[in-house]
């Protein structure tokens, strides 16, 4: 069977007319000849060949052999009639003919014509199209990243270039400073010794022609006649004797020579590859980490997934003490959307984390943290007895005095900045930086929570008339929620709208209590902390009033605590508790039996109520 893919159907017939004349005009697609221009005019009359396709012949002899292929009528070659059929089971257009003798049924052959057999063919070219279309698409984004990182990398070829010859240049620099450094002191003690050297040998010149002088003038009394010699002669010798006792030291006072000792260690260090490290590195990986913990205080890194797939296991990472020891550490996912590396250090200094895909480091490796003493790192001397205290955007801390209406604004060095002063008859007691400059407070005189902003202008109250005696709060400022802690009077959290100053509702309301909650905060999470400061609890709420637990209590085990004062939540999620006994650390959210005690100070305690809530808040 014939196709149109058969080689045969791609030859071209002989470039001469039917007549045998040379210099054709048209090619009949019908008949398959060329046609002169004399013959071309009755095949256009000719009924049987006037509906004939006529194609310019030097189109036709143009075109390539699988283009004039598809010019030529499908033919079986067999039968020499049309293909109008097509057998799904060889894949080969047929004749009529061809069912009913190759091709035909009885025989497991299944045909259908060919005009359903080419939509379908068109049907499935389109799919197959729009997914080269797809795949030219990936391609082209390929080709594009391929080219940006070309871009990158000769960017980053030229920037690493410049840069080591830069360091090069700077190294030589500073070697060339040394030496012309060198050089000049070299001379200094050249033209120093020179100097000396040069005046004393001066010195010895005159004291040898004084010496010679005297000398002859003796030699001269000597020869004299003997009156004559004698009336000066005591004096001569006098004058000898006297400079030659008198002499002073010949010996030059330096042996003449500077000396050049080589640093051979500088040497040795040039000849070693360390002006710098030459690598790829890994860019599209994102790391968080602590920059400074205390001893003993683990320590997390997260970083972030790509969107490319890495597994863990690519990723090595090693650890670097203080001491210089180094370690192996592992590398887990969290099931969410980072890898996760965990530490301990127990000594001061820096500790190091490099981590690396596949012997290639990340952009950010190696990461260095500051590994602190454990305790108490500064002390701030106040004129005034402090109450609340928060940490500003750019380090400082602001000071809230004793139901005053100032708030004192100090370096953590302890150097004096300057004081917000606000208007009389408001009373700051606890404070809350917010994220756009404001400062919210709770001042018990006025029932209220108070907003200002950091030139001391009052900008709103919130809870009048809802509030008693307001003392700790937080402000969740993604829900534009603040939680009120009622103290004597409320026994309960209140929360309101901050913008609006609507009361929504309240959580952890109880009867039978002489004092309320002192101090509550929210978790990551959304779970609600509350801190009851008369029944010594630290309890925990949901957002929807739900009691969940009671966390820590006098009588834990692992524990007790004595009039809690605060708690709030490290950046992992930890709950750190102000006793007035110890500063917990409460990991997990549950108290277990490996409590930090990272001050005890009963004494410092007696200076300042408030010291435990100040340490909390910075």
């Amino acid at each position: 069977m014939a196709t149109a893919n058969n080689p045969e159907l791609a030859k071209k017939p002989e470039v001469k007319c039917i007549c045998e004349t040379k210099e054709v005009e048209h090619y009949c697609q019908e008949c398959g000849h060329y046609l002169c221009h004399s013959c071309s005019k009755p095949h256009k009359l000719l009924p049987t060949t006037k509906k004939h396709t006529l194609l310019p012949a030097n189109e036709v002899q143009s075109m390539t052999p699988q283009q004039f292929a598809l010019l030529k009528p499908a033919i079986c070659f067999t039968h020499d009639k049309p293909l109008e059929m097509y057998c799904t089971t060889c894949k080969v257009p047929i004749c009529i003919n061809c069912t009913v003798t190759k091709h035909k049924a009885t025989e497991d052959h299944d045909t259908i014509d060919i005009a359903t057999a080419f939509n379908t063919f068109k049907e499935t070219a389109k799919e197959l199209q729009r997914a080269a279309d797809k795949y030219t698409n990936k391609l082209n984004y390929g080709i594009q990243s391929g080219n940006t990182i070309a871009e990158k990398l000769k960017e980053s070829k030229e920037t690493s270039l410049k840069g080591i010859r830069h360091q090069v240049q700077e190294m030589i620099n500073i070697i060339k400073k040394n030496g012309d450094k060198m050089e000049k002191k070299v001379q200094a003690i050249y033209e120093n010794y020179t100097a000396v050297n040069d005046g004393h040998m001066k010195k010895l010149r005159e004291i040898k022609s004084e010496l010679k002088e005297n000398e002859e003038f003796l030699d001269e009394l000597v020869k004299s006649e003997p009156a004559t010699a004698m009336t000066s002669s005591e004096s001569a010798l006098k004058t000898l004797k006297d400079q030659i006792n008198n002499s002073i030291e010949t010996k030059p006072q330096d042996n003449g020579k500077i000396s050049f000792f080589e640093n051979r260690n500088q040497l040795d260090l040039l000849k070693q590859d360390n002006i710098g490290n030459v690598t790829q590195v890994i860019d599209y990986l994102t790391v968080t980490a602590p920059e400074a913990v205390t001893q003993d205080q683990p320590i997390v890194f997260k970083i972030s997934k790509p969107q490319i797939c890495i597994l863990p296991n690519q990723l090595k990472a090693t650890w670097t003490l203080p001491s210089g020891e180094t370690n192996n550490a592992l590398v887990e996912d969290d099931n969410n959307d980072n890898y996760v590396i965990r530490g301990v250090c127990t000594t001061e200094g820096i500790c190091t984390l490099n981590v690396h895909i596949n012997d290639t480091p990340i952009s950010q490796s190696p990461i260095s943290i500051k590994v602190e003493k454990e305790g108490l790192v500064n002390k701030i001397k106040l004129d005034v007895k402090p109450r609340g205290l928060v940490k500003c955007d750019d380090g400082d801390l602001l000071v809230s005095c004793c139901y005053t209406n100032e708030i004192y604004k100090h370096k953590q060095s302890g150097n004096y900045v300057n004081k917000i002063i606000l208007p009389n008859g408001v009373k700051v007691n606890r404070m809350y930086k917010m994220k756009n400059d404001k400062i919210a407070f709770s001042d018990c005189v006025n029932e209220c929570i108070q907003v200002c902003d950091m030139n001391g202008k009052m900008i709103k109250s919130i809870g009048k008339g809802k509030l008693t005696n307001p003392y700790g709060f937080h402000v969740d400022e993604k829900t534009n929620v603040a939680y009120v802690a009622d103290w004597t009077t409320g026994r309960c959290i209140l929360l309101f709208d901050i913008n609006s100053g609507e009361e929504l509702m309240k959580i952890g309301q109880r009867k039978g209590s002489k004092f309320g909650y002192i101090n509550v905060t929210v978790t990551k999470t959304g779970k609600v902390l509350l801190v009851d400061f008369d029944n010594n609890q630290v309890l925990l709420y949901d957002k929807d009033n739900k009691s969940l637990k009671v966390l820590i209590d006098k009588g834990h085990e692992d524990g007790k605590v004595y009039s809690p004062w605060a708690a709030v939540v490290d950046d992992d999620d930890n709950i750190i508790v102000a006793s007035a006994n110890k500063l917990l650390w409460d990991r997990n959210h549950w108290f277990k039996s490996y409590v930090k005690m990272m001050l005890r100070a009963n004494k410092v305690l007696e200076e300042s109520n408030a010291l435990w809530e100040n340490i909390i808040c910075a």
